[in-house]
């Protein structure tokens, strides 16, 4: 019990020096950063290293072909792929090599997606143009996120808040993304120039790869294989599925 009281009061003295969760996590990450990277390149876990990269390879892909084909519909062919892979290029090189984490995976994220075409939308109706207006967004928005990383609010917002407000933005978004798909199915039928041929081996194809997509996911609980192989299946099944189907 003295120890739990005691860890508390160092998060407190922390939380009050300005920038002292930042200095904190500085000092821990040069402790460990030339040890991340030596163990990173060791023969011992090269297999590991070449695993995890094709993974989060794999995972980006994904996001940028996914995301990146509805932004660039929303907003006229303004954003689209080849901007998002640009930014995950540049800000995930940036933060793994700088932080010592190269298994996160960083790039756009749903919510930022669903501002821009918010954004771009916007400007049309405000006859502005919205790349200028995004990239002063973008550098106040970094302004106030740094201020905030400097003066320990995380740490406010973790202890005063809680996860109603992030469940909402979930769902949220996941209906965002459910409509979108829906919607462009439902153009297919009304007020399309395919045919009725073309709409429906749409349909079916949109419906077999969201089944068998989410049928593999579940590998991790099936009783065949290995458990490697199990993973190996929920990791890659996605990819494997979509270029069978798209390709």
């Amino acid at each position: 019990m003295r120890k739990k009281t005691r860890e508390n009061e160092d998060e407190d003295e922390e939380t009050r020096k300005p920038m002292g969760s930042a200095v904190n996590i500085l000092k821990q990450k040069l402790k460990e950063y030339g040890r991340e990277w030596k163990d990173g390149i060791s023969l011992q876990t090269k297999w590991g290293v070449t695993e995890a990269c094709v993974r989060v390879l794999c995972s980006n892909f994904i996001w940028c072909l996914v995301l990146g084909t509805w932004l660039e519909q929303k907003t006229e062919k303004k954003w689209g792929i080849v901007e998002i892979v640009i930014a995950n290029i540049v800000c995930g090189s940036l933060f793994q090599f700088l932080g010592g984490q190269s298994l996160i995976i960083v790039g756009p994220s749903s919510p930022c997606l669903i501002f821009i075409v918010a954004i771009s939308t916007s400007a049309k109706h405000l006859r502005i143009e919205a790349l200028p207006w995004m990239g002063w967004i973008g550098i106040w928005a970094s302004l106030f996120l740094l201020l905030l990383a400097l003066s320990n609010a995380s740490k406010l917002i973790l202890r005063h808040m809680t996860l109603f407000s992030w469940g909402v933005v979930c769902v949220f978004i996941r209906l965002t993304f459910l409509w979108a798909a829906l919607e462009q199915l439902i153009h297919l039928f009304v007020g399309s120039v395919v045919t009725l041929d073309s709409a429906l081996l749409s349909l079916w194809l949109a419906t077999v790869t969201f089944f068998v997509s989410a049928f593999l996911s579940n590998a991790p609980r099936w009783h065949l294989f290995s458990h490697r192989t199990r993973s190996a299946v929920a990791d890659y099944g996605m990819v494997f599925v979509l270029l069978l189907f798209t390709g």
